[in-house]
């Protein structure tokens, strides 16, 4: 299989790269060595995105959105792809349709393990009003911000929404 990698605001490591090279090859049974790839790998702040298409008989094409999870990403998409093949299975022949089924079965696997803690933080809290608290949350520009509410004394996290508003969650002993 041909396999193009592209970025867009993304920073591709040697080892991504191997890994997306490696996965994808995974394919090459089911689709033959002239087959052609492509993996757009973009970041939009926390928000990493890959859209996998693949220039078979017919185009399949598989977009993933995750938090700072490149690699999940990939197991995602190329999920997603078998289960296209399979619901158009009629169009596919018996033994593409074994190795599709293969596929998913190793990549199912992938994606029932458990997620793993890979970083830790240490906050110390300031007593902040509700205000100061926004300002903190632009300056360090992230989705939530933990702060000791200085009028309750209680542990309150800011967050940005979807919306672009923010809302408050307040803690109580």
């Amino acid at each position: 299989m041909k396999i193009q990698i592209i970025t867009k605001d993304y920073a591709l490591t040697d080892a991504l790269s191997d890994v997306v090279r490696k996965k994808l090859a995974r394919l090459d049974k089911l689709f033959g060595a002239e087959t052609e790839a492509k993996v757009l790998l973009k970041q939009v702040k926390e928000t990493c995105s890959l859209e996998l298409t693949i220039y078979a008989d017919r185009i399949l094409r598989a977009e993933v959105k995750s938090v700072n999870d490149m690699p999940s990403n990939i197991d995602a998409a190329i999920r997603k792809l078998c289960r296209q093949i399979d619901k158009h299975k009629s169009k596919f022949d018996a033994k593409l349709m074994k190795e599709v089924q293969k596929e998913r079965e190793y990549f199912a696997a992938a994606a029932d393990a458990a997620p793993e803690v890979v970083r830790r933080k240490m906050h110390i809290l300031k007593p902040l009003t509700l205000e100061e608290a926004i300002v903190e949350i632009d300056l360090v520009d992230h989705d939530f911000f933990v702060y000791l509410d200085s009028g309750s004394n209680g542990i309150n996290v800011l967050y940005r929404r979807a919306d672009g508003n923010l809302g408050v969650i307040e803690t109580s002993v």
